[in-house]
C-alpha cells in the first residue's frame, strides 16, 4: 500500500479533508497516493517535510524506505510542542509533576 494513502487512511481523514489540511489540490492528493494510475506522481518532498512535521511519522517511512520505522524519535520536540500550548497554570503542573518524576528516578539509582 501506498504510505501516503496508509497514513490518511489511519487517521480517518477523506481525501478533500487531508487536501484542504495542506492547501492542495485534490487531484494531487489522488496523484500522490496513487488513486489516479494514470498520473502516479512522487511527493514533493517539500510537502513530504510538512506532513512528516504535522503528524510526526518519519520522511523516510513515507517516501517508502522498508527499512524505516512509522513515526520519528522526537519525544522533547512533541513535548516541546505541548507544553508551548498549555496555559500557565498547565505548564506549571506539567513542571511539578516532572520534577515528580525525576525524584521517583533518584530513589531507584
Amino acid at each position: 500500500m501506498n504510505r501516503l494513502k496508509e497514513l490518511i487512511d489511519s487517521l480517518d481523514l477523506s481525501t478533500e479533508k487531508f487536501a484542504k489540511i495542506f492547501s492542495i489540490s485534490i487531484s494531487s492528493v489522488n496523484r500522490y497516493t496513487g488513486a489516479n494510475k494514470t498520473e502516479k506522481r512522487e511527493i514533493p518532498t517539500d510537502l513530504g517535510i510538512r506532513i512528516a512535521e504535522k503528524y510526526n511519522v518519519s520522511l523516510d517511512w513515507l517516501m517508502g524506505n522498508p527499512n524505516a520505522k512509522r513515526y520519528r524519535d522526537n519525544t522533547t520536540d512533541a513535548l516541546l510542542e505541548v507544553y508551548n500550548r498549555l496555559s500557565d497554570e498547565g505548564k506549571n503542573e506539567l513542571f511539578n509533576f516532572a520534577v515528580f518524576i525525576e525524584g521517583r528516578g533518584k530513589g531507584n539509582g
